[in-house]
């Protein structure tokens, strides 16, 4: 009688450069989350890369606790946001014929759904900008999970991963969002014709994670071909007047 034979699932490894990028991102999520609150202790927070790169349950509880700490104490509630598109209008002007998905486009249609969801937050919005969630958005595409050599054409559309800030004065407004799929946002005729789906849920614990699987088409080998040259990368409120270092643009 014949056994089965056991399939090999492969660890995807992870280059230096990504490693660096996500650890990066994670000290600037939890220092976001630290001097955002009533009585900030600390400027600044910087694990040990090697801390966030091991294995070790002991390790990994460490930053739970440290993360879930962080958060009890802060103005700010984190949660993973991902937004599917319907398409991405293009003229063929601006149309990057190769990479169609990487322009200016996307992350435009981006900023109108972020408006909108900031505008239905709080009334006033225009003038409390202190209350905006704070963003930290990667670009995505089918398939990264599996391969991180996941194949793209000039067809392929986008979805974007974001790590959500968003102020606990503006929650109950946001979990209502959540409650109902965002349907009011999706639906809305600003919206309706190139979003498909915004789902968020709370990032209870396990920020490096998360931050993992918001960020994987980073380590994609075609994006690192290209990293320099378009943008993978963003935050809200917008770098005109909240500066943000762009790791991918950086020699």
């Amino acid at each position: 009688m014949k056994t089965a034979k056991k399939t090999k699932t492969m660890k995807v490894i992870e280059t230096t450069k990504y490693k660096k990028i996500k650890n990066e991102y994670v000290d600037i999520i939890l220092t976001a989350i630290a001097t955002k609150s009533p009585r900030p202790i600390v400027s600044s927070i910087r694990l040990d890369a090697r801390l966030l790169e091991t294995d070790n349950d002991t390790a990994k509880q460490y930053i739970n606790n440290l993360y879930q700490n962080l958060v009890s104490k802060s103005y700010y509630r984190p949660f993973l946001t991902t937004t599917t598109f319907k398409y991405i209008p293009l003229t063929t002007s601006s149309m990057k014929q190769q990479y169609r998905f990487l322009t200016d486009a996307t992350w435009h249609q981006y900023s109108k759904t972020y408006r909108f969801i900031i505008s239905n937050l709080t009334n006033n919005f225009t003038k409390k900008s202190y209350l905006y969630p704070k963003t930290y958005d990667f670009f995505d595409v089918p398939n990264t999970r599996q391969s991180p050599k996941a194949a793209f054409t000039e067809n392929t559309i986008p979805h974007i991963h974001s790590i959500y800030l968003v102020h606990e004065h503006t929650l109950t407004k946001f979990q209502k969002f959540i409650d109902e799929d965002f349907q009011s946002v999706v639906n809305h005729h600003s919206q309706c014709d190139f979003i498909r789906t915004i789902h968020a849920e709370p990032i209870d614990k396990d920020l490096p994670r998360a931050v993992s699987y918001c960020s994987k088409f980073l380590d994609n080998y075609y994006a690192r071909n290209i990293g320099k040259e378009y943008d993978l990368l963003h935050q809200f409120p917008t770098a005109r007047t909240h500066p943000f270092l762009h790791p991918l643009k950086q020699q």
